[in-house]
């Protein structure tokens, strides 16, 4: 009979790397794991590239005859905001002048605020910082800060 070796390491030790790495993995569980809402490039997404001229320029070679998709606010994450889209927002549109599908990306800088108007936490690219106490969210600011154009 063969005897096993068992070697006990405080939990600390044991996990010390892990922890850090699923607790932000719950953190975040609540916005990914949502479905996607449904937006209109018109109607949720063209009022956010109002300031940027730089932006509306690339696309006016694009049409957008598709719903997209972003990322919905979960009821559990933020109360205060459940049901809200905010970025990456992903479209199929239409090349204009050669009538070929494009995916179209825009990232975006998202501010979460609390009721006094405070930042409590900002999300840049999926990168969060800022207080992880998202529940006290009530208003967010966004703003779209890069599109990618990709034939499909």
């Amino acid at each position: 009979m063969q005897q096993m070796h068992e070697t006990n390491f405080p939990i600390s030790q044991k996990t010390q790397g892990f922890l850090p790495v699923t607790f932000l993995l719950l953190l975040l569980a609540p916005l990914h794991t949502q479905a996607s809402g449904s937006v209109e490039f018109y109607g949720d997404v063209a009022p956010l590239l109002a300031n940027r001229a730089d932006l509306r320029q690339a696309l006016e070679s694009v049409d957008f005859r598709f719903e997209g998709s972003a990322t919905r606010i979960s009821h559990r994450m933020s109360p205060g905001l459940a049901g809200r889209r905010v970025g990456p927002y992903v479209f199929r549109a239409i090349e204009r002048k050669s009538g070929g599908e494009l995916e179209v990306r825009f990232a975006s800088y998202v501010r979460f605020l609390d009721a006094q108007g405070k930042v409590i936490a900002e999300l840049l690219g999926g990168e969060w910082k800022g207080d992880d106490a998202l529940e006290r969210a009530t208003s967010l600011e966004e703003e779209i800060v890069a599109v990618s154009i990709t034939p499909i």
